[in-house]
């Protein structure tokens, strides 16, 4: 059984308005850890988006008392599933699904977030994998290493058929074109 009560807590959310949605979590290096989640509140296109955040928590279960860094790394609608994951040195990626006014989107993007949890002021690149016609789309994308610089998202579509797609990231960050796609349902 888990302790009654948590360590601690940060409060990421300061008011009812802004509502973090689905969340993906990754330690970025000791005591520094990310978290990239959907959000209620605008960031760009008046209905939400994407955030990325970094904070600390020490070997006890101790989180600093304020969020070191953020980036809205979606603004152009409502984001869902976002995963994030490492690719070399200060660059990480993080894929989601876009709901910008129309056509759902699969999206990567790349990020630089420092050791020290500080994140650059802008997303490195960006790269849209697959667009729903319908609008759509499942609501999580697994995402996951591959080899080399080969990276692999599954998703579905408005049809409920599955796919997994394949594309490359540099250590540089620069997102590549869809390399190959399979559908599997």
């Amino acid at each position: 059984m888990i302790g009654v009560a948590a360590l601690d807590t940060l409060q990421i959310a300061a008011n009812t308005t802004n509502v973090p949605g689905q969340m993906s979590l990754i330690n970025i290096s000791g005591d520094v850890f990310a978290v990239a989640h959907s959000t209620s509140t605008d960031v760009g296109a008046g209905v939400g988006g994407g955030v990325v955040r970094t904070f600390t928590c020490d070997s006890l279960g101790a989180i600093g008392a304020a969020q070191i860094d953020s980036l809205a790394f979606d603004t152009l609608g409502t984001t869902e599933g976002p995963t994030i994951r490492h690719v070399s040195g200060d660059i990480w990626a993080i894929a989601f699904i876009g709901h910008p006014v129309t056509n759902d989107k699969i999206v990567v993007v790349t990020v630089e977030i420092t050791s020290a949890g500080a994140i650059a002021a802008a997303v490195t690149s960006t790269a849209t994998l697959y667009t729903d016609p319908t609008s759509g789309l499942g609501d999580t994308v697994p995402f996951k290493y591959v080899a080399g610089s080969i990276y692999a998202v599954a998703y579905s579509d408005s049809s409920g058929d599955g796919f997994v797609a394949t594309f490359s990231i540099t250590d540089a960050g620069v997102i590549g074109a869809v390399i190959s796609t399979l559908e599997y349902e």
